[in-house]
């Protein structure tokens, strides 16, 4: 009998200490998607929830490709006369709502807090542009091996530093925690949106078109 009862307890053990290793290891797979656009002008607002990854109103069409490491997008200008992209006053807003400043394609690393001169898009023309907060940005240091020089015996170490780029979401996160951990507040936390603010001139008028992104999360 006391042989019966020890195995069933070691059982009910074996059983808890399953269910808790289960609760201490989590995969959520986030995929993030345009969500709403909002478009201001002289303190009017225009919202649009979006269904794609597509917005267009009478000025602009507007295509984003939502990567790790970038935001793209091709844009459209649907006027009759040029339209520009004021770089200066577009901005990337993270994920605690802080605008941070932007670069775009074309402006090298080590000229990206130079002043941005605007993008003109001529009527009914595309562009393709990606875009990416500043601050992200972080130098690394790198070590390169060269063959030596005529004369000179032995290897070359050259020692310079390259540019990395801090992911904008992560697409696939693993958390391996205690019983106890917060699940749900992390996954809220997870859940927080991001957005691009595009500042664009048109017809003499200056509209702020804020693009705001929600993760779309998912666990495995």
């Amino acid at each position: 009998m006391k042989k019966y009862i020890v195995l069933g307890l070691v059982f009910v053990v074996l059983v808890s200490f399953g269910r808790v290793l289960e609760a201490k290891k989590k995969t959520y797979l986030v995929d993030m998607k345009l969500h709403k656009v909002t478009r201001f002008l002289d303190e009017k607002t225009i919202e649009k929830i979006i269904g794609g990854n597509v917005f267009d109103d009478e000025l602009i069409q507007i295509k984003w490709t939502i990567k790790k490491n970038d935001l793209k997008f091709e844009l459209r200008n649907k006027t009759g006369g040029t339209i520009s992209i004021v770089w200066e006053q577009s901005v990337y807003v993270d994920r605690n709502n802080k605008k941070l400043r932007m670069t775009h394609k074309g402006v090298k690393k080590e000229k990206m807090l130079f002043m941005m001169q605007p993008g003109e898009i001529p009527p009914n023309k595309k562009i393709k542009e990606r875009v990416y907060p500043c601050e992200y940005f972080h130098e690394v240091p790198k070590t390169e091996v060269n063959k030596p020089l005529d004369g000179f015996v032995g290897d070359r170490i050259i020692r310079t530093t390259e540019w990395k780029k801090k992911p904008l979401y992560r697409k696939k996160v693993r958390i391996d925690k205690s019983a106890d951990f917060d699940f749900a507040a992390f996954e809220e936390d997870l859940r927080k949106p991001v957005g691009v603010i595009l500042s664009i001139q048109a017809g003499g008028y200056e509209y702020e078109y804020k693009f705001t992104f929600k993760p779309d999360v998912k666990e495995k």
